[in-house]
């Protein structure tokens, strides 16, 4: 599924008579949640807008199973399956971020209106290609570049929906070698703003099997040396948030 995650801080003005955040407020929540989803990736309400349609919620749970309170930071997951189905299934997950107490799940289901007000039982051309485009995508950055002692570090999200996972290999998932290189690449591209192509490879080690479905949180680590001639030697690595080392890379790129 692909997911967001948002933290916020819960409002005084979001609580009840008992001091805890009323009930209807979570429906709220649950729109914020679903707006960020929509701007990371891709699948903004003015988007969908623009291409002649509204996306109304036509079916709604929530199981409330702890309260909170004004100035409690929360967690919100928001995940959506990709399916055939002209629909947005969201599914939720609401922690209290302090000690990942679970307070909510729940689960929204959208349903494709035109503006017109004619309600659509196919994919509109514009979601069609967007779900592809989705599953032909293998990951997304979660962070913007972060520069410690001269080295980067970006925090990825691997999409285990895409199609490349689902080929290699069916019922078992991991990620390809050349995925993982591709990976490092584009990492370095967002860093420096250029496009780049693997020119040589000193080594590449891959060191353990990266499976989207256990390992959807990676960071890739990148250090450059002295640029020469348009070429960049690049050591790299990727890793989970533990420190265990996936991919182990050195090599150089050039700009082109």
């Amino acid at each position: 599924m692909l997911t967001d995650k948002i933290t916020f801080t819960v409002p005084f003005f979001d609580m009840d008579a008992l001091s805890v955040v009323w009930h209807g407020n979570y429906v709220k929540y649950l729109e914020q949640g679903r707006e960020s989803f929509g701007k990371k990736f891709g699948l903004e309400y003015k988007r969908v807008f623009d291409n002649g349609f509204i996306i109304p919620v036509a079916d709604m749970h929530i199981r409330y199973l702890a309260p909170t309170q004004a100035g409690d930071t929360l967690r919100l997951e928001t995940s959506l399956k990709l399916d055939r189905a002209a629909k947005l299934h969201f599914f939720y997950n609401l922690f209290k971020d302090i000690d990942n107490q679970l307070i909510i799940q729940a689960e929204t289901t959208q349903l494709f209106v035109s503006v017109n007000g004619d309600f659509s039982a196919t994919n509109p051309p514009f979601f069609s290609e967007w779900k592809k485009k989705m599953e032909n995508t293998y990951f997304f950055f979660a962070s913007e570049p972060e520069k410690t002692d001269g080295n980067y570090k970006i925090d990825v999200e691997l999409n285990d929906e895409c199609a490349v996972y689902r080929g290699h290999f069916p019922g078992n998932p991991i990620s390809p070698g050349v995925c993982n290189m591709n990976m490092i690449r584009q990492c370095a591209e967002r860093i420096t703003g250029a496009r780049l192509r693997i020119k040589d490879i000193t080594h590449c080690r891959f060191l353990a099997l990266i499976t989207p479905k256990t390992e959807k949180y990676l960071t890739v680590n990148i250090s450059f040396s002295e640029e020469e001639n348009n070429t960049l030697p690049v050591i790299a690595s990727i890793c989970d948030h533990s420190g265990k080392i996936f991919v182990d890379f050195k090599g150089k790129m050039i700009k082109i």
